[in-house]
């Protein structure tokens, strides 16, 4: 993922709100603003955020207001202004009436923006979503020039760059709210849960036990801890009592996430004696493994984290995820190929890995090729 200091994200927030009767952006749905829904899936993308509106109550939110350049046009200007206002190629553009939209789409749109002046989500009936999607500020000129020409459809920008539409199979994500009768009716769906972008997280999972799951975590540890400080995480479903000198961090129905304090054989503590800095171990069942990721959520979101655990691959996609495999892979276990990870054979409990393989930078691990 492109390293987040080098994206903006726009939230356009400059219309009239005709149908909703009062600025949308500040309706509450679902206990939190409109647009708060915006800000933080970008957040999770962009260190800087400007809000398109002629609104100044929306300054409460903390960041930059960027007023239209040009009236009467409808979201055009707002696209304009806010690419006049960045200062990064790649901008992330977000309306404030989508509650909807995922990470993993914002992922996808983003990982293919090099290539493209824009990447637009497109339904499968060939409707397009132009108000959402990756833009480049190199595009200025040709929005400044289609603009003294009278045409205002981003529609027909569009067409004069170079676009790719990425098709995306779940079109309620895109559904936008307009009036106080959609907000009812979308009160009664259902939020899909998220895979939250963690580049700088390397996953390890393993086809079984006594693998080399934890000793190739050590060995990663130790490599990069020479240059950096790096956070070992631990994430089992047994549950065992905590011990005396050991540090709950948090806590909640069903997990318990500790900071390991001592000298020990627990997989744990050989992540601290490995060189960590901090190690996290997480106790918790499936369904609560969210709660306890969000509880430390401060503490892993920058910075090499080494962690081991199966799970977690169903609900963040890391930088590297690195499945350690026996001849032999369990029909319980299978599931993870499906992840796309670095298979790594294992002989007696000895991963066959290379760690000269592994890079490190703008905050997330890669693969070397």
């Amino acid at each position: 993922m492109t390293n987040q200091e080098k994206i903006t994200g726009i939230i356009l927030a400059g219309g009239n709100s005709s149908r909703m009767g009062s600025d949308k952006a500040l309706i509450l749905f679902k206990g939190r603003r409109l647009i708060e829904y915006g800000i933080g899936i970008l957040k999770e993308f962009c260190n800087n955020i400007l809000i398109s509106t002629h609104n100044d109550a929306l300054g409460e939110f903390g960041f930059q207001l960027v007023s239209d350049n040009f009236t009467d046009i409808g979201p055009l200007a707002g696209l304009e202004a806010g690419l006049r206002k960045s200062e990064t190629r790649i901008n992330i553009i977000a309306p404030c009436d989508t509650p909807f939209l995922s990470c993993s789409m914002l992922k996808k749109l983003i990982d293919n923006s090099e290539k493209y002046d824009a990447t637009i989500p497109a339904h499968k009936n060939g409707k397009i979503e132009p108000l959402i999607g990756y833009y480049s500020r190199d595009i200025l000129p040709v929005i400044l020039n289609q603009i003294e020409k009278g045409d205002y459809k981003i529609q027909n920008l569009l067409k004069q760059i170079n676009t790719s539409y990425l098709p995306f199979e779940d079109e309620s994500m895109f559904m936008n709210l307009n009036s106080p009768v959609d907000i009812e009716k979308s009160k009664q769906k259902k939020q899909q849960p998220d895979i939250l972008p963690f580049r700088n997280i390397l996953l390890i999972a393993g086809s079984g036990r006594n693998v080399g799951k934890t000793k190739l975590a050590c060995e990663i540890i130790t490599y990069f801890s020479k240059k950096q400080n790096v956070i070992g995480v631990k994430i089992s479903q047994h549950s065992h009592p905590v011990g005396a000198g050991q540090k709950i961090i948090a806590s909640g129905d069903e997990f318990t996430v500790v900071e390991e304090m001592l000298e020990s054989s627990k997989d744990s503590s050989r992540m601290k004696q490995a060189g960590a800095k901090k190690v996290f171990y997480i106790q918790t069942i499936p369904e609560k493994l969210s709660d306890a990721i969000n509880s430390i959520r401060n503490e892993i979101s920058t910075g090499p984290v080494v962690c081991e655990s199966g799970g977690l691959c169903k609900i963040i996609d890391p930088g590297v995820f690195i499945f350690v495999q026996e001849d032999t892979i369990p029909e319980n276990k299978k599931h993870y190929l499906s992840h796309n990870p670095v298979a790594v054979k294992s002989l007696n409990g000895i991963p066959e890995f290379d760690i000269y393989n592994l890079s490190y930078s703008h905050n997330g691990f890669t693969m070397k090729k």
